[in-house]
């Protein structure tokens, strides 16, 4: 099985540790549980060996559940990511219209301006009158 990184998604952590939890107390209790299991007229070995089992099922469950919340939580991570980059090129879109607005008024401006005779100076506008 490859190995799921818990760290994709808070609820990954969660329930890692929540086994990891479950499994410590069980290997804590580890004597307590075959002792008890023997006393049910059953063998050391046979025992041992519904322990294991036990731990096993946990590793399992725990592994199932983790498989389930990875794949939520990569769709989840999927659909933020299309949002964004829908978010992106709406963006774009936005200020490439407003740059192309600012280019057509440049150009009006430009037209506006070629039309418009300059403005001298009075000085200068002295001098001509004298002549």
């Amino acid at each position: 099985m490859p190995p799921i990184d818990i760290n994709l998604d808070r609820r990954l952590r969660l329930v890692w540790h929540n086994y990891q939890i479950q499994m410590n107390d069980l290997k804590r209790n580890r004597r307590s549980f075959i002792q008890n299991e023997m006393s049910n007229n059953m063998s050391s070995w046979d025992a041992t060996q519904l322990f294991d089992e036990e731990v096993r099922n946990l590793e399992r469950l725990r592994r199932i559940e983790l498989d389930h919340i990875k794949s939520l939580a990569k769709a989840e991570n999927k659909e933020k990511q299309r949002m964004r980059e829908e978010e992106e090129a709406q963006r774009k879109d936005v200020l490439s219209a407003r740059r192309e607005q600012l280019r057509l008024e440049r150009e009006s401006n430009k037209n506006v301006a070629a039309t418009i005779p300059l403005r001298r100076s009075r000085r200068l506008a002295k001098k001509q009158n004298n002549d």
